[in-house]
C-alpha cells in the first residue's frame, strides 16, 4: 500500500462498497440507493480514524478483471483479525483479543468470562446505578478495561459521519491479552451509509448520542457503553475535550481537513469512476433483483423522494442539475458532500451540527462555558512571543507544561490564572480552560480543554533539516539499519513534531533540539545498532524497516508539511554498493541542501558501515588551478578523480564506454560526464548512462558510462567543477 511499510499481509478483502456503489442488487430509498453512491464513504471514515492517530486498515482502489471480464472498481483493504493487529501493534496473533461486530454481537465463547465480559458487566452496573458513589465506582471499573479517549474519539467520529448502520454492528475492538492492564481500543469498519441523506425526510437524521437512540441499545455493543458512561461528569467533560480537539482549530475532523480528505479520495477515483460507470451505471434498468426493500412498490426501482430515477449513473451530469439540489451523478454528489454537507456539520446554528447535538443533551456533553481561544493556535513563534488567550465569559486558567489546568473530580483550579498575555520562552504544550463560578465549589462549570503545541524558536524545515545518511540494507541481512538527520542551518532548530510518516514511523518528542551542523541517529533495532556502533549515541528507534529494494520516505514538519519526500532505490543510477555490500547511502554535501530525489546527489560511504553521527567527506584545500606535482592535472581534478581519471573501454557487446575513477569522499567537487559528436558541442549525459559501478576500495570507485544510443560517433569527457 502506498505510504505503508507493511508488505507481508495475511489477508486482504476486496470491498465492492455495497450501498455506496452502483451495482446494487437491492435498494432502500431512505437508506441507500445508487443515485448518490460515490464508493468513498467507508474509506473516508477509515482514513479519518487513521488521521486521528489510530490503527486503521490500509486500502487502495483497484480495477478487477475476472476471467477476462472487467468487473469494476474495488477497494482492496487489509482485513481486521488477530494477524492484522499483531502485524501493526507487535507481538503474536495469539496475544490479541479482537472483537468483530460485523453483525449483531454474538459471544463466540459464551462459557468464558474474559475482559470483555467483565467490562460489559461493569457497564450494566453503571447503567443501573443511581447514587453518585456507585456511579463513580462502576465508572472506574469500566475504565480499567476501556481506553476512554480512544472510545470517545471512535464514537464522535461515527456521529460526525452520521453512520446509519452502527453501533449495533460494523466495527471492531481489540486488546493485548499478553500485557497486564491492556485496554480495549477500537477500529472503524464498514461504514458505507455515512455522510449522506437518510430517512423519510432525506436529511441529517442520524442520532447515535442521545439516550436510547436508534441502534444504541443492542447488548454488548458500543451503544450501551456510551449510554452508561454519560452518567459520570468526568466522562462528559472528556467527550467535550475530545470534540473540541477533533472538530475545531484544524483538528482532524474540522471542516477543512475533513473536506480535503474527501476530495483527495475523489481525485484518486475521478478517472476510474468512468470505468465503474461503464460497468455498473445501467443498474437502474438492468439489475434483475431491484426494487425497494421497504416492501412497498416491491420490484419498482425508485430514487429519493422528489428525485426522478436516473439512468445511467455517470461521472458528471450533462446537463448539470441546478444548485442547491444534490446531483444524482458522482461528481455532483462528491462536491455536495465537500461543499455543503461537511460545512453544515460545523455550523452550530444547525440542530444536526455535531457540537450542537452534544450541547443539547440533558446531561450536556458540551458545557455551557465556551472554551478559550489562543491568538495563534500553536505552531512556530519567536522567543518571547506574547500569547493572548480569550474566552466569551468566565475566568481562564492555563498551564505551560501540558498538564490540565483543572483538577479532576474536585474541579479546583490547577493552573495559572490568566491576567494578560503569556510570555513564551521555551517550546511546550499550552493548555487552557475557561470556568464560570468558583473553581472547586461544586457549582462551577469548566469549559472543554484548549491545547496547542508551540515551537518557540526555529522549527525544522526543508531549509534546515536533511536526511544525510541511510543504511537500508546492512550486509548478511544484519539488523543495524539506521537513518541519520543533519541540521544544515547556521543555528539550532527544534524537531518538535517532526516525523517520518512514510517508509518508517517515528515522531520526535517536544523540545528536541538540534544544534547547527549536528547529526542525529534513528535505528530500527537499538540493541543491534549499539553492538555495531558502541560509541555512537542513538536518539531513538523507529518502527517498520527500510525496504531493501528502495521505497519512498517522507519526513514531515509539525504542521504536516513535507520536509523531505523522495524515493531511494537499490538500482543504478543509485549507488549499488549501499545494497547489501555494507556501505551506506550518503548524501553528498548535505550543507548545500541538495535535492534528495536525485540519485546524482547520493554516493556510497567510503567504508562499510557508513559513518553514523559523523562524515567521511574530505574537503579540498589549496589552489584549485595549481598543479603541485607537475603532471598536467590540476590539484582540484586530482582531488576529485583517480589516476588515471578515465579510460576508454568496450563492453562485452562492443558498446564503447568510459571507465571513470572517482574519489568517493570528494564532496566539494561535482563531476559532470559530457558527450559530443564533434568535439565542439558538449552536452551532459543523463545519469541513466551509468551501466555499472563498483563498491569503494581505498577511497576510489569506478563508474562505467555509455554514450547516448543512436549516435554514429561519440566522444565522452569528465568535467569537474566546484560544488
Amino acid at each position: 500500500f502506498p505510504g505503508s511499510s507493511f508488505d507481508d499481509i495475511n489477508k486482504l478483502i476486496l470491498r465492492a462498497t455495497f450501498t455506496d456503489g452502483w451495482g446494487l442488487v437491492s435498494w432502500n430509498s431512505s437508506r441507500y440507493r445508487p443515485d448518490d453512491s460515490v464508493m468513498m464513504r467507508d474509506v473516508w471514515v477509515r482514513q479519518s480514524w487513521a488521521q486521528m492517530g489510530n490503527l486503521s486498515p490500509n486500502s487502495r482502489y483497484l480495477h478487477v478483471v475476472i476471467n477476462g471480464l472487467y468487473w469494476g472498481v474495488y477497494d482492496a483493504s487489509e482485513h481486521i483479525n488477530d494477524d492484522y493487529v499483531a502485524a501493526h501493534e507487535g507481538g503474536l496473533p495469539t496475544d490479541w483479543e479482537v472483537m468483530d461486530f460485523g453483525s449483531d454481537y454474538v459471544d463466540v465463547n459464551p462459557g468464558v468470562t474474559g475482559a470483555w465480559e467483565q467490562m460489559m458487566t461493569a457497564v450494566t452496573s453503571l447503567a443501573n446505578a443511581t447514587l453518585a458513589a456507585d456511579i463513580n465506582t462502576h465508572y472506574q471499573t469500566v475504565l480499567q478495561y476501556l481506553d476512554a479517549p480512544n472510545f470517545a474519539d471512535y464514537y464522535l467520529l461515527h456521529q460526525y459521519a452520521e453512520c446509519e448502520d452502527w453501533p449495533h454492528h460494523n466495527g471492531n475492538a481489540y486488546r493485548n491479552k499478553a500485557v497486564a492492564g491492556s485496554k480495549f481500543k477500537w477500529l472503524a469498519w464498514d461504514q458505507e451509509i455515512a455522510l449522506q441523506e437518510t430517512g423519510s425526510s432525506n436529511g441529517h437524521n442520524i442520532d447515535r448520542i442521545s439516550p436510547a437512540a436508534p441502534n444504541t441499545t443492542t447488548a454488548n455493543s458500543p451503544g450501551p457503553i456510551w449510554n452508561a458512561l454519560r452518567k459520570h461528569p468526568e466522562w462528559r467533560l472528556l467527550v467535550a475535550d475530545r470534540a473540541h480537539a477533533l472538530f475545531n482549530n484544524g483538528g482532524p475532523l474540522s471542516s477543512t481537513p475533513s473536506a480535503s480528505r474527501w476530495q483527495s479520495l475523489a481525485a484518486v477515483l475521478d478517472k476510474p469512476i468512468v470505468a465503474e460507470s461503464a460497468r455498473w451505471g445501467d443498474t437502474a434498468t438492468e439489475t434483475p433483483y431491484g426494487g425497494d426493500d421497504l416492501g412497498t412498490d416491491a420490484g419498482v426501482k425508485r430514487s429519493r423522494p422528489g428525485y426522478p430515477l436516473k439512468n445511467p449513473y455517470l461521472r458528471a451530469n450533462d446537463p448539470p442539475i441546478p444548485a442547491p439540489a444534490p446531483s444524482q451523478d458522482w461528481l455532483g454528489t462528491v462536491n455536495y458532500v465537500a461543499n455543503t454537507w461537511i460545512p453544515g456539520l460545523h455550523n452550530r446554528a444547525n440542530s444536526f451540527a455535531t457540537i450542537t447535538r452534544l450541547a443539547n443533551q440533558t446531561l450536556r456533553l458540551w458545557p455551557a462555558a465556551e472554551p478559550p481561544a489562543f491568538a495563534q493556535h500553536g505552531g512556530n513563534v519567536p522567543i518571547g512571543y506574547d500569547l493572548a488567550i480569550t474566552a466569551p465569559a468566565g475566568a481562564i486558567y492555563y498551564t505551560l507544561n501540558g498538564t490540565d489546568p483543572r483538577t479532576p473530580v474536585t474541579g479546583a483550579a490547577a493552573g495559572i490564572l490568566y491576567i494578560g498575555p503569556v510570555d513564551l520562552t521555551v517550546t511546550g504544550r499550552i493548555k487552557a480552560r475557561s470556568v464560570t463560578g468558583t473553581p472547586g465549589s461544586g457549582t462551577e462549570i469548566w469549559s472543554a480543554l484548549t491545547g496547542a503545541q508551540f515551537i518557540v524558536g526555529t522549527a525544522a524545515s526543508a531549509a534546515s533539516l536533511a536526511i544525510s545518511e541511510i543504511m537500508y540494507n546492512p550486509p548478511l541481512d544484519a539488523a543495524w539499519e539506521y537513518v541519520e538527520l543533519m541540521n544544515i542551518s547556521g543555528g539550532p532548530i527544534d524537531l518538535t513534531g517532526v516525523a517520518f510518516s512514510e517508509g518508517i514511523a517515528f515522531s520526535f518528542a517536544p523540545g528536541t533540539l538540534l544544534a547547527a551542523g549536528q547529526r542525529i541517529i534513528l535505528a530500527n533495532d537499538a540493541v543491534a545498532f549499539a553492538a555495531q556502533f558502541p560509541s555512537v549515541p542513538l536518539h531513538g528507534s523507529y518502527t517498520g524497516k527500510l525496504d531493501n529494494n528502495g521505497e519512498q520516505l517522507a519526513l514531515t514538519a509539525a504542521n504536516g508539511s513535507d520536509i523531505r519526500r523522495f524515493a531511494y532505490n537499490d538500482k543504478l543510477p543509485w549507488p549499488t554498493a549501499a545494497d547489501g555490500d555494507g556501505h551506506s547511502l550518503t548524501l553528498i554535501a548535505p550543507q548545500t541542501n541538495p535535492d534528495h530525489a536525485l540519485p546524482a546527489n547520493w554516493r556510497a560511504s567510503v567504508l562499510p558501515g557508513g559513518t553514523p553521527g559523523s562524515s567521511d567527506a574530505v574537503s579540498f584545500t589549496g589552489n584549485a588551478g595549481a598543479d603541485t606535482d607537475g603532471d598536467g592535472l590540476s590539484d582540484f581534478l586530482e582531488y576529485a578523480l583517480g589516476d588515471p581519471p578515465a579510460t576508454a573501454v568496450r563492453l562485452p557487446d562492443g558498446t564503447p564506454a568510459m571507465l571513470l575513477t572517482r574519489r568517493v569522499a570528494a564532496d566539494d567537487a561535482r563531476v559532470i560526464v559530457e558527450s559530443s559528436a564533434d568535439l565542439a558541442t558538449w552536452l551532459p549525459l543523463p545519469v541513466d548512462s551509468i551501466v555499472a559501478d563498483t563498491a569503494p576500495v581505498g577511497g576510489l570507485m569506478t563508474e562505467t558510462w555509455t554514450p547516448l544510443p543512436g549516435t554514429a560517433r561519440s566522444f565522452m569527457r569528465a568535467r569537474v567543477e566546484a560544488r
